[in-house]
């Protein structure tokens, strides 16, 4: 079972059986995404496990104009390696957040 929710309201949006799709679920969500995000169009950012960060569903996503966000644990060094790697160009400190409004100080 594949279960899309929102933490902070503790809500379920919605819910895929694997069995019927006959997949996982990160195959489940690719099968799903543009249903779902047709429904909730408010979504803009998924949030899950490294296991979810294969190619054909982060295209999927890219090509719906959505973002996604995974954490790498320590556990996965292969992973956390190539990401380094891939990232090693970038200045952080430099970094301007995209799409968000800054603030004043009061």
């Amino acid at each position: 079972m594949l279960n899309l929710f929102i933490h902070d309201f503790n809500l379920v949006l919605t819910q895929y059986s694997t069995r019927g799709d006959k997949t996982n679920e990160e195959g489940c969500l690719r099968q799903h995404a543009e249903e779902f995000f047709e429904k909730y169009p408010f979504v803009q950012l998924l949030t899950d496990a490294a296991a979810f960060s294969n190619r054909p569903l982060l295209k999927v996503l890219k090509d719906l104009g959505k973002d996604y966000l995974f954490c790498v644990k320590k556990n996965q060094p292969t992973v956390l390696e190539s990401l380094v790697q891939a990232f090693a160009h970038v200045d952080w400190e430099e970094q301007e957040p995209q799409n968000i409004e800054k603030k004043e100080a009061a």
